[in-house]
């Protein structure tokens, strides 16, 4: 049986990508106090073991080791990279204790070593590990991507707003950044950000289909 379906004819997304996020190795670590405590229960035990000098690292290596060389060119900061609440005007602020040198200086040195950068970020009120998320500020969040340099977006799905008051469902919130990601790039003149969904709940099939 053949299956065709419509995709963008932008150039971005034309294969899958490979690379190298942050969560397993550095967010992800149980103390041996919490051993009794279930994988489910991420946000009691998350440690968030990120700062630019690890991810600095990692790039390097991936150069180093030959992984660029073979296809692996995104380097992708999970949850955590940023403080706890917004700036007085509204944007989103990068952890000034993990990465003080900011974010343009971070993007710049991955791009430095021939490899592409990624972020993360929520389509609900706050990430999974409760930093803000994007719902309602997402041509603003994408709009400080663009400007930090970063190339893709993977995008989570925690915190979610009531479905049974905003109509929308988890498509809904995705496609809210996907149409502001689309309306940047025209008004830019930029390549759009790579899109890279990560929802939950088994929602994968529902959302191609």
């Amino acid at each position: 049986m053949n299956i065709s379906v419509p995709a963008l004819n932008n150039g971005v997304g034309r294969l899958p990508f490979m690379g190298y996020n942050t969560w397993n190795a550095y967010a992800v670590s149980k103390p041996e106090s919490l051993e009794s405590v279930s994988d489910t229960d991420g946000p009691f035990w998350c440690q968030c073991n990120i700062d630019e000098g690890t991810v600095l690292q990692t790039a390097t290596l991936m150069k180093s080791l030959g992984l660029r060389d073979v296809g692996y060119h995104h380097v992708n900061l999970d949850d955590c990279w940023s403080e706890k609440n917004r700036s007085a005007s509204g944007d989103l602020v990068a952890n000034k204790e993990r990465f003080p040198s900011g974010m343009n200086n971070l993007t710049n040195q991955i791009h430095a070593l021939g490899l592409k950068a990624g972020i993360y970020g929520d389509s609900g009120w706050f990430t999974c590990q409760l930093y803000p998320g994007s719902f309602q500020n997402e041509e603003r969040d994408v709009t400080q991507f663009q400007k930090w340099g970063f190339d893709l977006l993977k995008y989570d799905n925690c915190a979610v707003p009531f479905d049974d008051i905003i109509k929308q469902g988890i498509y809904g919130k995705y496609q809210r950044m996907s149409s502001a990601i689309a309306e940047l790039s025209v008004k830019s003149q930029k390549p759009p950000i790579l899109f890279s969904l990560c929802p939950q709940w088994n929602v994968l099939a529902s959302i191609i289909n």
